[in-house]
Formats: structure tokens, C-alpha cells, sequence
């Protein structure tokens, strides 16, 4: 019977046996010197004093060389799973497939006769025979059988006894299941509409909370494969089920992160899926680790990667954006993806009374309005053409005066930031009215660069937007 981890959920750390490939590289082993001893000593026989001559000395040479050889060949596959991680380390297999999901050799699909039960038995036997070429023969039989064959393998593997007879049957287990997965993998990819009774079953949900199925969005989906199988096999069917396995994956993450401080792809995808079913149950913890994911490479770089509007992945962390509290990180993380989930939240945020209660928030909303915003959203950035309140203030050195040289303090105000802002979603030149404006590659714009300096009178900043609401009655533009 197979030796599972406690919690029957997918996180990294947990064991599962003897479904050793799950999450992890075809896992290689070496017998033990005492192994070796014991195959030795299977393969003598007890031979009696007077038939060590010349020739039984040969045979038992040949027999050691033998047990040798499979004690250190790569084919001597145990069911102990090993992952592989950086610089060659050795680590636990990253997931298990919960209690509950039918196996993807299930017996009831499989089902043998009787015939091939007894067929099979005698098979297995073989291959702890005496006879080398009996065991050889055995392996190569049973390497020929089909793959319904598989579920009863593995089931056999536990009762066998030799540590010969293992390695044989573990190695043919293996290669089977490689197989298997490889056939429905391709058929997945293949396939326009997913069977109900396809083994991945978490597709269902995967598709359904990015809103694709694409043949791009399966690629994506199957890279949890290695690392969260469990997520392949399971479909999440309520909020309270993603919760448990988004804190679980969580947990694992953080504390790869306090130690190792390094995230993979993988880890990003498999959050934002969990997180976006999440819905309302989303809490800081989670949402903390969400950000600390999503912001960090090479995840970030990842999304940066799938720039097309919109995508799949775009379309998770949207779910996850719009329901985080910490509209800061939200932003950072839309930036250096191009997420244009950012529009939405900015959208919101400056819709609030209370948006320029905290400065830095309030002004990386304001760009992602005018990076990913369109003229319907001009409304949003005019309702703060009169608000006064300071967001920010620096020293420029380099005075903006050739003639001058010494530094001033310069002082951003909320109705600087929202004029700047309509101007760009105007598509009108920001220079006739901020002359030192300068574009940003990632936001939108330099904040630093529409600031006046300190002492400023307000007379200044009135005639400006004077200025550029004369503009728009002199140019005047049918809005789309």
C-alpha cells in the first residue's frame, strides 16, 4: 500500500509511495553493498566445497560482476522519489496527488482476467528465479505488456523481496508511466474539448478562471505538471477549496523564500491560479506571499514575457489585483508586466475620496491610468484638477535655469499629477504645458518631472490648466 504524506495536499515536501515520478526527475538509486552481498548470495546457491573448481570459480566471478553491475547501473530505478535541485542537491518531491483523485492507472478502468492475473504472477516470479536468462526473459515480458497492465505493477512492486527483482520491475514501472504521461499529455494538447472523464481534471477549473483554453493556455497549465501534479489532476470546485491549497503552496513558498530567497515559474503560476479561485477568501497572509511571488524573478520577467492583451496569465493576477489591499505592489507588479489589469484598479482607487491619503499610491495610480487608460477614463483624472494636496517633494539639483545654479525644492500636488495625466489620455502634446516632461519607459511618465518649485504661487498653476482648457475649446477632438 502506498506511504502517503499527512496532508493531502499539493506542497513541496511532501513524500508519496510508490508513485515516485510525481513531481520529480526519474529518480536513480544505488544499491547498497549489502544488497549487492545479498544478490550474491541468491545467486550461489550454498554450492558444496567440491564443486569450487575452476570452472564454479569463473561462474561466481561472473555472477559478482553481475550483482555489481546492477547495483551501480542508472537502470536500477527504487521507488524512493528523488528530486534534483540546483547544483545537483537532492530535495523531497514537490507534491502529491491528494486523497480522493482516482489514479491515472486506476484498476477500474484496467481491469485484468483472470488469466492475465495468473499470466502476470508467474512473470513476476520469474523475475527472482535462480536462472539469469529466466529473470531476463521475465523483464523483457514484461516490459512487452500493454499499458492496463500498469496499476497492477506498481501494486506487485510492494510485495516483491529481492532487491534484483525490484530494480527489474521498477525500472519497466517507470518507463511505463513516463509513457503514459507523455500520450495523455499529447493528447491533451491536441485536443479542442477536454472528456469529463479525461485525467485532468484541473483543466476545468485552470481554463475557467483565466477565461482561456487556448493551445498556449495548455502549455502554461501543464507546466504545474512536474512541480504541482496535484493541481493537474484535481479541479477546484469552491473558494474554500482554493483557499486550503493556495495556503499550503503559500507556506511551502515562504519558506523557500526566507531561506533560499528564490521563487520559480512554476511557484508564480500555481499562486495566481490558486489565488484568483480564491475570491473573498483572499487574506493578508496569502496576499502578502502573493506579492512577494509575483514581484520577483523569475516570475515577474515571466509575465513581462506574455505581453499580448489579454492573455491567460495577465488574466489571473487581474482576479488577484482587484481584490489585494496593497494597491502599491499591485501597481509595480502591473508595470514591470504590462499588465493592463492595472487600468481597472487605478480606475477604482482614484475613484475613492480618500486616494491621496496615501501619496505614493495615489501617483503610481496615476500613471497606470495614463499608461494603460483610454480617453473613457479621462473623467477620472479631471475630477482631481483642483485638489491641492502635496503627493510629493524632492531637490533638483540641476535647476531648470541655465543662468541658475543653485537647488530648489520642487513640490508634486495631486491637480499637477491629474493634468499631466489628462493631457495624456488626451494624446495631446504634454510639453506645451510641463516643458520639462519626460516620458518613463514602464510608467507612463516621470512624476519628477511636472513638479514646480517650492514657492510657487497657485496663480501659476491656475493659469496652466487655464491654458490647456483653452486648448481643447481651440482643438477640440471627438472622443472615441
Amino acid at each position: 500500500m502506498a506511504r502517503q504524506a499527512e496532508s493531502p495536499y499539493p506542497y513541496r515536501g511532501s513524500v508519496s509511495l510508490p508513485q515516485a515520478d510525481a513531481g520529480c526527475r526519474s529518480p536513480i538509486a544505488k544499491h547498497s553493498p549489502s544488497d549487492a552481498s545479498m544478490i550474491l548470495r541468491i545467486s550461489n546457491h550454498s554450492k558444496p566445497n567440491q564443486m569450487r573448481n575452476r570452472t564454479s570459480r569463473g561462474r561466481n566471478v561472473g555472477r559478482l560482476a553481475l550483482a555489481l553491475v546492477l547495483c551501480l547501473s542508472p537502470i536500477c530505478v527504487i521507488p524512493f522519489p528523488v528530486c534534483s535541485g540546483q547544483d545537483g542537491e537532492e530535495k523531497a518531491p514537490s507534491t502529491v496527488v491528494p486523497a480522493g483523485i482516482a489514479n491515472p492507472a486506476s484498476p477500474q478502468n484496467n481491469k485484468l482476467s483472470d488469466e492475465e492475473l495468473k499470466r502476470l504472477t508467474k512473470l513476476i516470479d520469474d523475475l527472482s528465479a535462480s536462472q539469469f536468462q529466466v529473470r531476463e526473459d521475465a523483464t523483457e515480458a514484461i516490459s512487452a505488456l500493454s499499458e492496463k497492465y500498469l496499476f497492477e505493477l506498481e501494486s506487485r512492486l510492494a510485495t516483491l523481496q529481492s532487491p534484483e527483482a525490484k530494480a527489474r520491475l521498477s525500472g519497466v514501472v517507470a518507463l511505463r508511466k513516463d509513457e503514459r504521461k507523455q500520450r495523455i499529455t499529447r493528447e491533451f494538447l491536441r485536443s479542442k474539448e477536454l472528456p469529463p472523464d479525461h485525467e485532468f481534471q484541473g483543466w476545468l477549473s485552470f481554463s475557467k478562471a483565466t477565461g482561456f483554453s487556448d493551445r498556449k493556455t495548455k502549455a502554461m497549465f501543464l507546466q504545474l505538471l512536474e512541480t504541482f501534479p496535484a493541481l493537474i489532476y484535481t479541479r477546484i470546485n469552491t473558494p474554500d477549496e482554493a483557499y486550503k491549497q493556495a495556503s499550503l503552496v503559500a507556506g511551502d513558498i515562504t519558506k523557500r523564500l526566507d531561506i533560499a530567497r528564490e521563487v520559480t515559474s512554476e511557484d508564480g503560476i500555481a499562486l495566481a491560479y490558486l489565488v484568483a479561485l480564491c475570491e473573498d477568501k483572499l487574506d493578508n497572509g496569502l496576499e502578502r506571499t502573493g506579492h512577494r511571488v509575483f514581484s520577483r524573478s523569475p516570475f515577474s520577467t515571466y509575465l513581462a514575457l506574455n505581453k499580448q492583451t489579454p492573455n491567460a496569465l495577465s488574466a489571473l493576477f487581474s482576479k488577484f489585483a482587484v481584490r489585494a489591499n496593497d494597491k502599491r505592489m499591485v501597481f509595480l507588479t502591473c508595470f514591470n508586466g504590462e499588465i493592463p489589469a492595472a487600468r481597472q484598479v487605478a480606475i477604482e482607487y482614484l475613484s475613492q475620496e480618500s486616494a491621496p491619503r496615501d501619496p505614493e499610491t495615489f501617483e503610481l495610480a496615476m500613471q497606470a491610468l495614463a499608461k494603460f487608460g483610454n480617453e473613457k477614463d479621462i473623467a477620472i483624472a479631471e475630477r482631481w484638477l483642483e485638489n491641492s494636496t502635496v503627493i510629493n517633494q524632492f531637490q533638483r539639483i540641476a535647476s531648470p535655469d541655465p543662468n541658475e545654479f543653485r537647488s530648489a525644492n520642487y513640490i508634486i500636488q495631486a491637480r499637477d499629477l491629474a493634468l499631466i495625466t489628462t493631457i495624456l489620455l488626451h494624446r495631446e502634446n504634454p510639453y506645451l504645458f510641463f516643458p520639462l516632461f519626460r516620458a518613463h519607459p514602464l510608467r507612463g511618465f516621470t512624476t519628477d518631472t511636472v513638479g514646480f518649485p517650492e514657492g510657487t504661487p497657485d496663480e501659476t498653476r491656475q493659469q496652466i490648466l487655464k491654458d490647456w482648457r483653452e486648448h481643447l475649446k481651440k482643438n477640440p477632438k471627438t472622443l472615441s
